[in-house]
């Protein structure tokens, strides 16, 4: 799982979530990395089975996940999918925009089995 900024903060939340559920992933501070290590996210993308989940506080096109997808367009045996804000903004505390927007742990925890069922099988 590749994010940054609060959406970090409930990957993290999600990871232990996961853990106890029997599920290890891994989980890529976005911000830390600069430039983009491409050849540092293949390796953890060929490493969490070819499964890639970005999440983003933020429009989902030009963003994280449109710099991951392009950075492994080349390498078809990585999926990356992602969770982003789809609608106009709206004001809220932190808590409640992340999940009226889909990108808390919760829906994290979701999206990751959801990717697990899906993509996992191929």
């Amino acid at each position: 799982m590749i994010a940054g900024g609060i959406t970090l903060h409930e990957a993290l939340k999600a990871s232990v979530v996961l853990e106890a559920e029997g599920v290890f992933i891994r989980v890529v501070d976005i911000f830390s990395v600069k430039p983009l290590d491409k050849e540092g996210i293949i390796r953890e993308g060929l490493a969490c089975n070819g499964l890639i989940l970005v999440v983003e506080d933020h429009y989902e096109n030009g963003g994280i996940k449109d710099s991951i997808s392009s950075i492994l367009s080349t390498k078809k045996e990585i999926v990356v999918d992602g969770l982003g804000i789809k609608e106009i903004p709206r004001s809220g505390t932190p808590g409640e925009l992340v999940i009226r927007f889909g990108i808390d742990c919760k829906s994290i925890v979701t999206k990751v089995k959801e990717m697990i069922r899906e993509w996992g099988k191929k």
